[in-house]
């Protein structure tokens, strides 16, 4: 019988032995490396035709290099035809250099609640950066209110289709809505520049975002939040999108009230592509409802208050894990304000 069990055991140590070999010698895929096979804009068509290879590689999170985490995150829960159909609809990527960085949209979205309290916002734009296109989508807009937006000079008036995504998109609160929004209008227009209705423009030089853009590859935030994202993520995110905890509670966040966007190769990969799967799988983008967040805390770096920010919860994982959880490489701070009452400022255009 001993002699048996001698046997048992040097077997299964070396099966352990070519099984580690084997796992060791695989090469380490990574979003961040991939190099896309297929010849011309159609990037995603290589997968399409490779269920596993589409799963592995494009339905779970891959951190980059510079987030120093090498698991991949749980597979999102996405209806994979609605996923294909996304991805298969952006043909090209945006050539980002110093002749396009200045030819975005301007981007906003509102229900009812917030129509006065855009009026200084669009007026803001209209008078600094009057070359700029604004495209506004409408989340649930009465006819009178429609009608008048109708009458602005260089705006775009869209609805938003709420039934081609999930259920949970409808839910306003959930925010799931904002990056699919993000997502037409990059495929659309190449690059924007979004801004909550709140948003008060003091100066027409965005210069400073641009050149943080053109540095690193097609991105940039103008306000920090006085917290860590780590204080406004609820955990369960994590398990989507992962990273470092510990690096988390470290990098301030920034606000995604007003984020400047340009979809080139680097930023559909490393950050388009997975903040818009996430908003596609409530567990991702909203593990918890809303509710204010508790800072009443002898830390708001390194201590949770109790709530989540949905989209900019992602998006701040996203871009920290891509720069190394350095934010002064997507941050170039503005004299940007958010007052969420109406203002008059600035004069609106009529058409």
């Amino acid at each position: 019988m001993g002699e048996v069990r001698r046997v048992a055991i040097y077997v299964a140590v070396i099966y352990l032995g070519v099984f580690m070999t084997r796992k060791l010698s695989e090469p380490h895929h990574n979003v961040y490396d991939l190099q896309y096979q297929s010849e011309g804009p159609d990037w995603f068509s290589v997968y399409r035709q490779d269920k596993h290879q589409y799963t592995k590689l494009w339905l779970r999170y891959h951190p980059p290099i510079g987030a120093h985490v090498s698991r991949a995150g749980r597979q999102f829960r996405v209806s994979k035809a609605l996923a294909k159909s996304i991805a298969a609809s952006f043909r090209t990527t945006f050539l980002l250099n110093n002749d396009t960085v200045g030819s975005y949209v301007f981007l906003t979205a509102l229900t009812d609640d917030h129509y006065e309290e855009c009026f200084d916002a669009v007026a803001g734009i209209q008078t600094l950066f009057p070359r700029n296109r604004i495209v506004i989508y409408d989340l649930g807009l009465s006819n009178e209110v429609i009608k008048r937006i109708r009458r602005w000079c260089g705006v775009t008036y869209r609805v938003f289709n709420y039934t081609a995504y999930p259920p949970h998109v409808k839910v306003l609160k959930k925010y799931s809505w904002k990056p699919l929004i993000l997502q037409e209008v990059a495929k659309d227009f190449g690059a924007f520049l979004w801004f909550d209705a709140s948003t008060r423009f003091s100066t027409g030089d965005l210069r400073p975002v641009h050149q943080r853009a053109l540095a690193n590859g097609g991105i940039g935030f103008v306000k920090y939040a006085p917290h860590s994202n780590f204080a406004t993520t609820y955990r369960k995110t994590y398990e989507f999108i992962t990273t470092d905890e510990g690096r988390q509670k470290r990098v301030q966040a920034v606000s995604s009230g007003v984020v400047l966007y340009y979809n080139t190769d680097t930023m559909f990969r490393n950050v388009l592509w997975w903040w818009l799967l996430c908003a596609l799988d409530p567990y991702c983008t909203a593990p918890i409802p809303w509710r204010p967040c508790d800072f009443k805390l002898y830390d708001r770096y390194s201590e949770y208050a109790a709530c989540h920010r949905y989209d900019q919860s992602v998006v701040n994982l996203l871009v920290s894990n891509l720069y190394g959880y350095d934010n002064e490489r997507y941050t170039a701070p503005l004299n940007i304000s958010f007052v969420r009452q109406p203002t008059s400022v600035y004069k609106l255009r009529m058409c």
